[in-house]
């Protein structure tokens, strides 16, 4: 039976201001996950559901999650500053935070996550692993384009001509290049294990397939899923059966992760 589940919504100190973050506990959490809402880049917020309802599922399968409402591309706002919202709450709990703590997202918020833990990675305190939903991970999205079925909704197509506009709004010029923006677009020496879960009939699959690659020739444990029927944001309708399913595998992962205790990675 899923246990009952407390929000409370926190502020937590950044350079000059604070990230306010929505803080999904019961009773005796085995773990933390810090985790970012898509909308690429410029749009989403805690109340949608991929925040909200992934945050009341995953809490009451009995991990604590942390949802960052981090600042939004437009008016002056891009890289590093959503990036720099997401590393602070992840250096916050792996601060504050006696279990294990993870860090994840979904698509734009899949692509923070990522450079979160890369960059606490590298400062020498990365977090126990990375579950990662539909992510963009690259500037580009490498490989052929996915055929898409003629009744996807447009609202659910990111062909390129969506997406480049996009990524130029986050990470503007040289900024793209930087290793925390697109972690994908770079050699991947160590990581923390890693779960990435792609909805099939998503354009921007090929990022999560490409990445789960270069981290499989990292070395690094990691593991792939594709959730059959599923169009691009799936976690954000949690009436279709996608939803359950994938809550179950970020359950099930979680669950495998903290029985197994390796909870460090190290670079090479």
């Amino acid at each position: 039976m899923p246990s009952p589940v407390e929000v409370r919504e926190l502020a937590v100190a950044r350079d000059g201001g604070s990230v306010a973050v929505r803080l999904f506990t019961s009773e005796e959490p085995r773990s933390l996950l810090v985790w970012a809402h898509g909308g690429g880049f410029s749009r989403g917020s805690l109340d949608m559901p991929e925040s909200h309802e992934v945050g009341l599922a995953l809490a009451a399968a009995g991990h604590a999650v942390a949802s960052v409402d981090y600042r939004l591309v437009g008016e002056g706002v891009a890289f590093p500053a959503p990036h720099d919202d997401v590393s602070d709450v992840l250096a916050w709990a792996l601060s504050t935070v006696e279990a294990p703590v993870f860090a994840g997202g979904a698509s734009a918020g899949g692509n923070l996550a990522a450079g979160a833990a890369l960059r606490l990675l590298r400062e020498g305190r990365p977090p126990a692993g990375v579950m990662l939903a539909y992510p963009l991970l690259h500037a580009r999205v490498p490989g052929e384009p996915v055929a898409l079925p003629p009744d996807v909704p447009r609202e659910a197509r990111f062909p390129r001509e969506v997406v480049e506009p996009l990524v130029a709004a986050f990470a503007p010029g040289e900024r793209m290049q930087e290793p925390f923006a697109f972690v994908g677009d770079h050699p991947i020496d160590a990581f923390p294990p890693t779960l990435l879960v792609a909805s099939e009939h998503d354009e921007l699959r090929p990022s999560a397939e490409a990445f789960a690659a270069s981290l499989a020739a990292a070395g690094v444990e990691v593991r792939l899923e594709v959730e059959p029927g599923t169009l691009h944001g799936h976690l954000d309708e949690p009436d279709q059966p996608g939803f359950a399913a994938t809550i179950a595998r970020m359950t099930a992962w979680l669950d495998d992760r903290v029985a197994a205790g390796r909870t460090q990675a190290r670079l090479s």
